[in-house]
């Protein structure tokens, strides 16, 4: 349970620092002519991120306390690179590709530390 609850933690201050980031870089929310544009757009978001989301969770309760958080922490950075190239893709005028993009460097710089340092 502790590789949990440092998992969270982690994740709550780099949601932090995602929030600081979109204050600076976003401009504006995306605007969809097309309701089916803006279906796929949300569904792609979603399930991506459910679709991955099982894979970090089972890392964190099955994987050796070693390599737990580091890989857990990976996964989320895989998340965040999904999120930038869908977010290029469908909404580049906003820029939050940008900010998933960085998040998705640091999460995976942080796994690579987490790892080595462990």
């Amino acid at each position: 349970m502790e590789k949990l609850n440092q998992f969270a933690f982690l994740i709550g201050c780099l949601i932090l620092v995602q929030l600081l980031l979109g204050i600076f870089i976003v401009n504006g929310r995306a605007v969809f002519n097309d309701k089916k544009l803006k279906r796929r757009y949300h569904w792609l978001h979603t399930g991506l991120s459910a679709l991955l989301i099982v894979p970090t969770l089972l890392f964190l309760y099955y994987l050796p306390e070693k390599t737990a958080l580091p890989s857990a922490v990976g996964m989320v950075a895989l998340i965040y690179l999904l999120h930038a190239v869908i977010d290029f893709k469908y909404v580049r005028a906003t820029r939050e590709h940008v900010v998933s993009g960085i998040m998705a460097a640091i999460h995976a710089v942080l796994a690579l530390a987490l790892y080595l340092l462990r």
